[in-house]
């Protein structure tokens, strides 16, 4: 649940393969309620998975807004990936791993938590 090497998810968000695949599957779901409903499915679950693995209960609005947040930013690294490809892989997963600490504390690497100011 954390951005990194060890995390086989954040590295494929600079496949551009996969960021076309993604774009044109969120492209079919605005004209296919079926699409929709799967993927609309497949956010929930994740949200939940993501829930259980930070202990935030499904009545905490302040936490799934959080889960929102990271799942927001991941898919529109994955996006903007197909136009502005990410040159430094690793700086980047760098960044994102401090995001997910200042987002979801329970996330990322705490050694390389971002400082809030």
């Amino acid at each position: 649940m954390s951005a990194g090497e060890k995390n086989p998810s954040c590295q494929s968000i600079f496949d551009s393969r996969r960021s076309s695949l993604m774009l044109t599957i969120l492209t079919e779901c605005t004209r296919n309620p079926e699409i929709k409903e799967k993927i609309t499915e497949n956010g929930a679950h994740l949200r939940k998975m993501i829930s259980e693995a930070g202990g935030i209960s499904s009545d905490d609005q302040e936490g799934q807004y959080r889960i929102l947040c990271v799942m927001a930013m991941y898919l529109g690294m994955s996006i903007s990936n197909i136009f502005t490809p990410v040159e430094n892989r690793e700086l980047m997963t760098k960044i994102l791993a401090q995001a997910e600490t200042c987002i979801l504390p329970f996330c990322g690497d705490k050694g390389s938590k971002a400082t809030v100011s």
